[in-house]
């Protein structure tokens, strides 16, 4: 089991809003406005995510859309910024690891 990042930069909003609701009805929690995480990702559940994103945007993207999904393989150390991070707390986020 893993953690992964997904982030995505797309342009229109009607899918972007589409794909932002599927990524919740998948288990990812929103981090900031195009970016999700997800705890604890099998293989399986990965390759589901993947296939829904695929299936999702197949033909409605233009060529400056992008959608990265990335492993992470630490909890994070710090927060930058003036929005209030999320309260994760750094020693439980170890177990997920």
């Amino acid at each position: 089991m893993n953690t992964y990042c997904i982030a995505y930069d797309i342009a229109a909003t009607p899918l972007r809003s589409k794909l932002a609701k599927k990524l919740r009805q998948l288990g990812c929690t929103r981090i900031q406005k195009s970016l999700f995480i997800i705890y604890r990702c099998s293989d399986k559940e990965l390759s589901k995510i993947k296939t829904a994103i695929i299936t999702l945007l197949k033909d409605k993207t233009t060529e400056r859309d992008s959608v990265l999904c990335l492993l992470i393989d630490a909890p994070p150390s710090f927060w930058v910024g003036s929005h209030s991070a999320p309260s994760y707390d750094v020693a439980a986020l170890q177990d997920f690891f």
